[in-house]
């Protein structure tokens, strides 16, 4: 059973899904305002809204929104994924609040060194974007891609933000 929450953040509202292995899901904010619920039931179907759902979670991604360095630790539930796209995720888990990493290097790092099309791919399907910060590996030549609704965007917004707080504790 899925079950989700609404997160009010700065950004707009971002939703959170959980199931018995921990979080299995995250929307970003959307482009237009719209009804949290239906989006919710039209991303993950049959799935229940339960408040207080990963509650110290929600804190900390009102807190990310509101500009604050933030390195989440959350259990995830990456069950769904093959083997190749959990170690690319599960890497990319580990990237820090403000670090950059090339989808050549991640694969690299994954020992795949020719695999940078492929780490692109799975990040691409990324079902827990933030927590599991895949805005942070870019392209040899640029930002590269992102899946949320928003975009590159979104994705350009965030380093922005991300270089910004460090910048203010340096």
């Amino acid at each position: 059973m899925i079950k989700y929450a609404i997160v009010p953040t700065a950004w707009g509202e971002v939703l959170l899904a959980g199931s018995a292995r921990g979080l299995c899901g995250l929307a970003l904010p959307p482009a237009r305002k719209c009804d949290p619920h239906r989006r919710a039931k039209k991303i993950w179907n049959e799935c229940t809204h339960a408040g207080s759902l990963l509650q110290d979670l929600q804190n900390q991604i009102a807190q990310y929104f509101d500009g604050q360095t933030i390195d989440f630790n959350a259990s995830v539930d990456l069950s769904g994924l093959t083997d190749f796209q959990q170690k690319v995720l599960t890497t990319t888990k580990q990237l820090k609040y403000g670090q950059t990493i090339t989808y050549a290097n991640l694969g690299k790092s994954i020992g795949q060194p020719t695999a940078a099309r492929a780490v692109a791919q799975a990040l691409g399907q990324n079902p827990i974007p933030l927590v599991i910060p895949c805005h942070r590996v870019i392209g040899s030549d640029g930002l590269g891609g992102f899946s949320a609704e928003q975009g590159v965007k979104l994705k350009q917004k965030m380093l922005e933000m991300e270089a910004a707080a460090l910048a203010a504790t340096a």
